[in-house]
């Protein structure tokens, strides 16, 4: 696997340790009230593989395309540029991607930007409650 695969992602994941079927007779807001205030159990979830580049070519622009799309919906977008340029000159649909994988990028850049003030006050009340 190493040859040709690599580790795109290892997420892990908390959930409350009990009985399914147990933690299932709660009602809903129970259930979130719970999933709020009870320590959770670390595990992991996903281990997501994927095919290196070695195996793009110019000949098969569908796997560069299939690429490209899994790599932006994985928000890896430096690494779709860098498949995007490599690849520009064969097609002219990877100018228009390009385009588009920038603009995501200027979006997402704002979107960090705007929503870090309600971070910064989750994170002061996480602290505030805990020093009480």
């Amino acid at each position: 696997m190493e040859k040709e695969y690599f580790i795109e992602e290892f997420k892990f994941t908390s959930s409350i340790r009990s009985n399914y079927k147990f933690f299932n007779t709660f009602k809903f807001f129970q259930k979130k009230s719970l999933n709020l205030i009870n320590k959770k159990t670390k595990f992991y979830t996903n281990i997501t593989f994927l095919k290196k580049n070695n195996f793009l070519n110019k000949n098969n622009l569908r796997n560069v395309l299939l690429m490209i799309a899994i790599l932006v919906s994985k928000k890896r977008y430096v690494e779709a540029l860098e498949v995007i340029i490599k690849y520009k000159k064969f097609d002219p649909i990877f100018k228009i991607l390009k385009k588009k994988i920038l603009l995501k990028i200027r979006f997402d850049i704002f979107l960090y930007f705007i929503t870090r003030p309600y971070y910064l006050l989750k994170s002061c009340y996480k602290l505030f409650k805990r020093k009480i």
